[in-house]
């Protein structure tokens, strides 16, 4: 009987429990969680309204997590409305090129024609490993196309600017594809192949690729996962763990109360900075790597309007670099869930992402409200705002991240015969890219 312990109960946690008890009815799996279930995924109720602290939606391109919910309770997982979404370009809404920010594929239709002129020029790909987004796309569309669509799509989609976002560092699978030698079109139709083919196998093929709510707010899909995980005797128990020692094949883990064990196998699922920690006494060389990560911070901010002062269609804005917004842009909550129209609101959450801890949250309010102004000439002052912080919203995912990543997999990879059955996942190795952390999660649970 396998013994499987798995550090954190966010989104990678409890997934890859779920599966592993999926494919393995009889482990033994304990999940660690130091805090509380969802680790960067927390709903707040405020005035009424469900907000989000950190992703407000999924995005999501694959089946796992919607397989795993159908066996709980399927109707709670809202497939959201096909809502447009639009860009600034001189202080004027667009419509954003066809695909995008629908999901993250959009990318695809979004960079088709540049990529493959590049192809088509014989450009080799090894000179994007350190190439900007930005940079790219000047280089292939030209500058105006650069400051308007691509700072929009990095800004609202990465939280970052397109000079600090580095395309293979954002889309490895699609980037090592390239490095083949095809050109786009056919490296789509073989990436998308193979993705299909993989599911089928997996006998997961019901599913509509989009955007995601969960009724009750995105913290409740963590509610129904772990009762559901209680049922199938798999422990959740609440204590932080700050050491791992390895003897003989098996694994101890430490809090500063109690040890726990032995284990065949740990999972570790928490932010790289917290495993370098956890890691320290088990192996220097992993955890001085794991300490490396840089991280991107942001701020929400929510604000609520009275629907008859101010409503809009759509999914929401994303604003350029160039139009010298201080936000990102904004998403109007009210297309993704619909109970909020019943108190007569229009809710926004505006991201401004950045260290902003020199701001008070008045501050950050108040930055919202001018460039909701200039936006919208608006006048109207919110019925309430709510500020939320994340220090380490996810990697940066720069030109140094894909390195850092690989080191990180290349010293597990030596320790392998030493230290066997220690697997590291989550939202950094993903690079905050829901699908691939439930695919991942997948993955983990199928080798265990």
């Amino acid at each position: 009987m396998k013994k499987v312990a798995i550090i954190g109960a966010g989104l990678s946690g409890l997934m890859s429990a779920w599966y592993i008890k999926q494919f393995n009815p009889d482990a033994q799996v304990t999940i660690f969680e130091a805090d509380k279930k969802g680790g960067q995924i927390s709903t707040e109720e405020h005035q009424g309204v469900l907000l989000e602290k950190g992703p407000a939606f999924l995005l999501l391109e694959n089946p796992v997590l919607q397989h795993a919910l159908s066996k709980i309770n399927s109707e709670n997982l809202l497939l959201c409305k096909d809502e447009k979404a639009y860009v600034l370009k001189d202080t004027y809404y667009q419509k954003a090129p066809s695909g995008f920010m629908e999901y993250e594929n959009g990318i695809f239709s979004f960079l088709s024609s540049g990529m493959s002129s590049i192809f088509a020029m014989k450009k080799k790909v090894s000179l994007w490993d350190t190439l900007s987004f930005f940079d790219f796309l000047k280089s292939t569309y030209g500058m105006t196309y650069a400051e308007n669509q691509g700072s929009s799509f990095a800004r609202n989609i990465f939280y970052t600017e397109a000079e600090n976002l580095n395309f293979r560092s954002a889309y490895s699978e699609l980037y090592d594809e390239l490095k083949k030698g095809l050109g786009l079109k056919e490296t789509l139709q073989k990436f998308n192949s193979e993705k299909k083919t993989y599911w089928q196998k997996e006998s997961l093929t019901s599913f509509t690729p989009g955007i995601y709510y969960y009724k009750g707010g995105l913290s409740k899909i963590f509610d129904d996962l772990s009762e559901d995980l209680k049922s199938k005797d798999c422990h959740i128990e609440f204590a932080k763990i700050h050491d791992i020692s390895h003897h003989k094949n098996e694994f101890t883990l430490h809090s500063r109360k109690s040890k726990f064990g032995p284990f065949d196998k740990v999972i570790s699922t928490i932010n790289a900075h917290e495993q370098s920690a956890l890691l320290k006494g088990l192996h220097k060389e992993l955890s001085i790597k794991l300490a490396e990560l840089k991280y991107r911070p942001v701020s929400y901010v929510y604000s609520a309007y009275n629907f008859k002062d101010f409503n809009r269609a759509g999914l929401g804005f994303f604003a350029p670099r160039k139009e010298k917004l201080t936000i990102s842009g904004t998403f109007y909550i009210n297309s993704i869930n619909k109970e909020i129209e019943k108190l007569n609101q229009f809710v926004t959450r505006t991201i401004i992402p950045g260290d902003l801890s020199l701001f008070s949250d008045q501050e950050l309010i108040d930055i919202q409200n001018v460039d909701f102004e200039k936006v919208y000439s608006l006048t109207a002052k919110p019925l309430w705002s709510k500020v939320f912080r994340n220090e380490s919203q996810g990697p940066l995912l720069d030109n140094h991240y894909t390195t850092w990543k690989n080191s990180v997999r290349q010293i597990e990879k030596e320790i392998s015969n030493d230290i066997q059955g220690l697997g590291i996942i989550g939202n950094d190795m993903s690079g905050s890219n829901i699908s691939r952390i439930l695919e991942e999660a997948y993955q983990t649970a199928k080798n265990v």
